[in-house]
């Protein structure tokens, strides 16, 4: 009951921040100054970038067609046509990579790989920690305007990182445009962020863990029973190829696995090697670290929830502790709900998958 007045509390504050817009008396166009410099949450954290996690592979990404050879100058073994093909490289000799034993390419032909700085928000106490909601921008740099409304300049100064991650205070609309408060005379129009909408623990989960897929906001965000852990932007499936909606369940996991699609000839065909931190939940779909884009709160996938390599090790981590702990009976794999809230409700409800 305590958990799920919480969540009703979170409702209303997400609600009535625009009421607080209007009622602060230092500002009429947002939280006072004092209060947003003085709010510190204490159970929320970041989980950080480690250099370990986006090197456990020196990936590379392969820019042209080529011959895949037995040795540097040897016997063709396959060609590989242009296309999304990406490799986790061996080493490189006198201009020659090896990418597997015993297959070699011109090492000239390598690109880098996309190695994002994404990184989620572990929360101690769950929703508890939020007194404002929060949310992301995406993988572009942003700017700030002082107030909402006004045109923000192109500086350095007033650019935050991609995936700024922030509190909203206040919202005020200006000319039919919603605009966020993040700080004190920093606003964002909504546009720009992705936001945290945390839920209540569906009946068709009968899991202790479980993980939550918003489609529409694409943020992945992992629950103990009613108790919200992890959240973090994720990167699912193109409309052509969508995340499927409904009910899954964690039924094999990788460290690491070589994923393809199609044949080299076909336009959308690729080929991944080395696929970090994987949790196949509904066929060939999974949650997993992707080193091939860095454009994280968007659709981009074949249908994969793909994540940043800290936030899918962080999930892999979290959910296979859990999967072969005592306290799962060794047994038990998490479930998976994938909901799309921009999707009409037909009333013919969601199916479960085992």
């Amino acid at each position: 009951m305590f958990r799920r007045f919480a969540l009703i509390l979170f409702i209303l504050i997400m609600a009535s921040i625009n009421v607080l817009a209007q009622d602060s008396s230092s500002n009429q166009q947002g939280l006072d100054d004092a209060t947003i410099e003085a709010y510190n949450p204490a159970g929320l954290s970041r989980i950080g970038v480690s250099d370990g996690i986006l090197h456990t592979r020196d990936y590379r990404q392969v820019n042209a067609a080529v011959d895949v050879l037995d040795a540097p100058g040897g016997n063709v073994l396959y060609h590989r046509e242009h296309a999304e093909f990406f490799v986790s490289l061996l080493r490189i000799v006198d201009g020659w990579a090896e990418i597997n034993p015993g297959e070699w390419i011109p090492a000239n032909v390598l690109g880098p790989a996309y190695l994002s700085q994404l990184n989620g928000i572990t929360l101690e106490n769950g929703i508890e920690d939020l007194e404002y909601p929060v949310g992301w921008t995406r993988s572009a740099v942003t700017f700030w305007s002082t107030a909402p409304g006004e045109e923000a300049p192109i500086t350095n100064a007033n650019a935050f990182a991609p995936y700024y991650f922030a509190h909203i205070f206040a919202e005020v609309e200006v000319d039919g445009v919603l605009w966020y408060q993040v700080g004190v005379d920093q606003w964002l129009p909504a546009e720009e962020f992705n936001i945290l909408r945390p839920i209540e623990k569906p009946e068709d989960i009968d899991t202790r863990v479980w993980v939550a897929v918003d489609v529409a906001e694409q943020i992945v965000m992992a629950y103990e029973d009613e108790k919200l852990v992890f959240a973090s932007l994720v990167a699912s499936g193109e409309p052509w190829s969508p995340t499927e909606s409904g009910f899954f369940r964690v039924y094999l996991q990788y460290g690491h696995r070589n994923m393809t699609r199609g044949n080299p000839n076909d336009s959308w065909f690729y080929f991944m090697e080395d696929v970090p931190f994987t949790l196949y939940f509904n066929g060939d779909r999974a949650l997993h670290g992707a080193y091939w884009h860095d454009a994280f709160g968007e659709t981009q996938s074949h249908g994969c929830v793909n994540m940043s390599l800290n936030d899918a090790y962080w999930l892999y981590t979290w959910a296979t502790d859990y999967m072969f702990s005592e306290a799962s009976g060794g047994s038990e794999w998490p479930m998976v709900y994938v909901y799309d809230t921009n999707l009409p409700d037909l009333g013919f409800g969601m199916e479960t998958h085992d």
